[in-house]
């Protein structure tokens, strides 16, 4: 909890200079290639999270890592952030920048998963209808899970439709389970 409010202070720091220079697009750009790093390089994830090396060293490593890749603003606020031993909390600040940003420019990510791939129409009339029910612009990220047997299911933020054959079943089963308990009483 501490490292979630720490996180969002720091990011919505840096959300408030971006948009202050005019340079919000940038840093997310920049942060969503430093995310994919986070992602991808197992080293890049050690170093974030070692005790090991001093912070020292570490602002000398970011600075020589970054340079010339990343803005002067991103570039110093990684250095900050390793200055304060706060490195670690990174992907934090990441989701808590991303976030905002979402806010500020009127987009939505979000989740469709179905139990196969969806047509073009089918996923073009999804998106319109969530577009239509939040007034925001959906950032779609599908995922095809075969255990949903049917239907779909769409997550945004912490709000979750179901709309699958699975869940159909699970609740008709508490239903019928239900029904024979209120009989066997």
């Amino acid at each position: 909890m501490k490292n979630s409010k720490v996180s969002y202070r720091y990011a919505e720091a840096l959300f408030r200079e971006a948009k202050s220079q005019n340079k919000l697009n940038e840093v997310m750009s920049e942060l969503d290639q430093i995310n994919n790093l986070v992602k991808t390089s197992k080293d890049f994830r050690t170093l974030l999270n070692t005790p090991i090396i001093v912070q020292s060293k570490k602002m000398e490593i970011f600075s020589e890592l970054f340079k010339n890749r990343v803005s002067e603003l991103v570039l110093n606020f990684i250095v900050f952030l390793a200055e304060k031993g706060r490195e670690n909390i990174l992907p934090s600040i990441y989701e808590n920048f991303t976030h905002t940003y979402n806010l500020e420019k009127g987009l939505l990510p979000v989740t469709i998963t179905s139990a196969e791939n969806l047509s073009d129409e089918l996923k073009t009339n999804i998106i319109h209808g969530v577009e239509k029910h939040t007034n925001k612009k959906v950032i779609p990220n599908y995922q095809v899970d075969s255990s949903l047997i049917g239907g779909i299911t769409i997550n945004i933020y912490n709000w979750v439709y179901d709309a699958s054959l699975k869940r159909q079943l699970q609740l008709m089963h508490e239903h019928l389970l239900k029904g024979i308990k209120i009989k066997d009483i």
